[in-house]
């Protein structure tokens, strides 16, 4: 399966217990989705090689989520792949309503202002609880610009282009 057909949905953090149970940060909105998900991919290399798993049992541990998953049965087993992202299939994903993103297709984007002038590609988005912020690799630097109607002029995912109200001088 290609990398670009696979969608992560969390990230091993850390064995637990002694049975091979894996700790788990869910990356899904909201956070239980993880648990609906019984195919998984299990990544190499940051998700440039995927290994076909399967989600045994998923339950909430707090902040994240005690997942179970096949051929994995011991703690050293867990531990080997500590760090490790998590993914699905793109097409077991349900469909996005307007205005809403999977912040998979909004990494890469070019962002640029209403004037045309690009600030770069989005690197990765942050959850900062009143609203998800872009940061942008490009000439300037690292740029951070929030991800939210008042700035956000135009999403075009065919194109890779997302237009915002910002001005440069603003970071």
């Amino acid at each position: 399966m290609l990398p670009t057909d696979i969608v992560v949905v969390g990230k091993i953090k850390n064995a637990h217990g002694l049975k091979g149970l894996l700790k788990v940060t869910s990356f899904t909105d909201p956070p239980d989705n993880l648990a609906k998900f019984s195919d998984c991919f299990i990544s190499k290399n940051n998700g440039s090689d995927w290994s076909a798993s399967a989600i045994l049992s998923a339950s909430e541990n707090g902040k994240s989520f005690l997942i179970e998953i096949e051929n994995v049965t011991n703690r050293e087993q867990a531990l080997a792949i500590k760090s490790e992202l998590v993914g699905v299939e793109r097409g077991r994903l349900g469909g996005t309503d307007s205005g809403e993103y999977y912040w998979t297709d909004l990494i890469g984007c070019v962002v640029e202002n209403g004037k045309g002038f690009q600030f770069g590609k989005i690197d990765r988005l942050i959850e900062t609880g009143s609203n998800d912020v872009m940061e942008i690799a490009g000439d300037l630097g690292k740029s951070l610009i929030p991800f939210s109607d008042e700035y956000l002029l135009s999403v075009d995912l065919d194109l890779g282009l997302i237009v915002v109200d910002w001005e440069p001088d603003w970071n």
